[in-house]
């Protein structure tokens, strides 16, 4: 029997991440989330200019490497 995770505000999770999942993927722009170390978790699929990015490409680089060709975190933070 499968279980179902609950949030903290009586959600199911599973539904809601379905649900943000769907509406980040069909988004135009960049929609991504950083942890802590600004490393990307999720990314959605979009073009950057003339080169598609891929979220299996990106998955675990950080956000300054990513987006601003930086070696090391931007001042104002990601």
């Amino acid at each position: 029997m499968a279980s179902t995770r609950a949030s903290p505000i009586g959600l199911d999770v599973s539904a809601v991440t379905q649900l943000a999942d769907s509406l980040f993927r069909s988004a135009d722009h960049p929609i991504y989330l950083i942890n802590r170390q600004r490393r990307v978790v999720w990314i959605n699929r979009f073009r950057l200019g003339d080169r598609e990015i891929r979220p299996d490409k990106v998955i675990g680089k950080r956000c300054h490497e990513l987006f601003a060709q930086r070696q090391s975190p931007c001042r104002s933070g990601c």
